[in-house]
């Protein structure tokens, strides 16, 4: 089997060649970022309360700014600054009014 139809077969049909040419168009596609991040991530993000019988992990706490993170660092790594200026403002402001939400709704 030819790697073409392995990929196709796999879903992966619209994968290139160059993995670092991949990464760029995906940081790149604003409308799919923002929606796995800001929609999946933060707006989905469902605030735990607090409780002393049932603590959550620092993994668990920390997973959303760690994902951020990683976005904002393979950005800068490929020199996609306007990007991650863009990216993170709106991280900001989406965090900002989710937080704002619950914050009224208590």
């Amino acid at each position: 089997m030819d790697e073409g139809a392995l990929q196709a077969r796999h879903g992966l049909s619209s994968i290139y060649g160059d993995p670092a040419k991949e990464k760029i168009r995906h940081l790149q596609d604003i409308r799919n970022l923002d929606e796995d991040v800001l929609e999946g991530l933060i707006k989905g993000f469902k605030i735990p309360l607090p409780s002393l019988t049932n603590p959550l992990a620092v993994k668990e706490i920390l997973f959303p700014a760690n994902l951020i993170s990683l976005v904002t660092n393979e950005m800068w790594k490929y020199g996609l600054i306007p990007e991650s200026e863009r990216f993170l403002a709106n991280v900001m402001q989406t965090i900002q009014a989710h937080v704002m939400a619950s914050v009224s709704t208590q």
